[in-house]
């Protein structure tokens, strides 16, 4: 009697530790059927402070956060905000359920938006202006931007060095496309794991 008690109170402490850390997610319904609550942009600016300076798990999100639509990835997780402005934020968490990101878009531009302009040549300045959704990737050796859009995703190179001479602000050196569907099968980890991933459904505008 003892041994079959001591497996319950076993059993019952797996679920307790393992158990509720489970999130549970939909991949399936649209986001506006989903989503009624609204924040503020205050809201979303305090939690995006939190990402840089203590781990936040999704445990603790919930509390201030209403997780009405959450969405599972090859990387982790992402659950969807709608603010009152009408803008979403996207709160990005790993497999171990700890917040490592928060994105706040109007709008995602398309891939036909980048192929009608003329990225070559252009500077970074411009280029941020161009997307200012523009994603700062910090390496050292080069300087990177990544441009999620509808279809995929854009990674931009620069150079500092235009005709043998140093420029202070650098120019499109290279431009890749990669598209949604081969994201999680990059062999390049800033594509498959760096950069949050979102569905393509999440990203087209209503």
């Amino acid at each position: 009697m003892r041994k079959k008690f001591n497996i319950i109170v076993l059993l019952i402490l797996i679920v307790l530790l393992t158990g509720c850390n489970d999130i549970k997610y939909n991949n399936s319904e649209n986001k506006i059927d989903l989503i009624t609550k609204k924040y503020s942009t205050e809201q979303i600016e305090k939690l995006e402070l939190t990402t840089g300076s203590e781990k936040v798990t999704f445990s603790e999100f919930k509390k201030d956060f209403d997780a009405q639509c959450i969405r599972k990835t090859h990387q982790g997780y992402y659950v969807i905000l709608l603010l009152e402005g009408g803008e979403n934020s996207f709160a990005f968490f790993n497999d171990d359920n700890i917040l490592t990101s928060v994105m706040t878009v109007d709008k995602f531009k398309t891939q036909n938006e980048f192929n009608i302009q003329a990225l070559d040549g252009m500077t970074k300045s411009a280029v941020l202006n161009f997307d200012p959704n523009a994603i700062l990737i910090p390496v050292s050796s080069v300087e990177i931007t990544a441009h999620i859009v509808q279809e995929g995703l854009y990674i931009i190179k620069y150079t500092r060095f235009l005709d043998g001479q140093s420029i202070e602000d650098p120019v499109v050196n290279s431009v890749e496309f990669i598209a949604n569907e081969n994201i999680s099968a990059s062999s390049d980890a800033l594509v498959k794991d760096e950069i949050p991933f979102i569905f393509e459904f999440d990203k087209v505008s209503e």
